[in-house]
């Protein structure tokens, strides 16, 4: 489910619009105090791993680095960074899908209040224990009849 509201500000100034991301349901009426996934913010601290990255990269490039053994560790640093961003974009590719809890990604870099309203970010709402238990109910069920069409596994030789 999405879900935008559009919050009124003062006559001279735009309408600021707020999204939630929530996967099966409505928030609960006592969502007071929720924190949810800025997904700005999330993004923000991707792109800053990928600028540095780029500026390792460069500076290996350049031949700018300070010593002989940071221009051998530059590479393993840059791979490293760029695992990191794959993981978690995938990661949160597997959330927005609603693959994934949420709550997964929720950090301290991202963290903000529900109730902390005033900017046109994306916010993603943690998964509910009946969203969890929904979730995990489902996935039993394609294991299960993903064992059954593959049917026994051959005894080994």
């Amino acid at each position: 489910m999405l879900a935008s509201v559009h919050l009124p500000e003062a006559e001279d100034q735009p309408m600021t619009e707020l999204t939630v991301i929530d996967c099966a349901q409505p928030p609960p009426p006592n969502g007071e105090g929720t924190q949810l996934v800025s997904l700005s913010a999330e993004l923000s601290l991707l792109e800053d791993a990928l600028t540095a990255a780029a500026n390792i990269a460069e500076l290996l490039a350049m031949k700018s680095l300070p010593t002989d053994e940071a221009a051998a560790q530059a590479p393993i640093a840059i791979n490293g960074v760029l695992v990191l961003v794959t993981a978690r974009m995938t990661h949160l590719r597997r959330v927005l899908s609603c693959e994934a809890d949420p709550r997964e990604l929720l950090a301290a870099h991202n963290s903000v209040p529900e109730n902390e309203l005033g900017d046109p970010d994306v916010r993603l709402r943690p998964w509910t224990a009946g969203q969890r238990a929904t979730h995990l109910t489902r996935l039993l069920a394609k294991a299960e009849a993903e064992a059954r069409r593959e049917g026994p596994t051959p005894p080994g030789p």
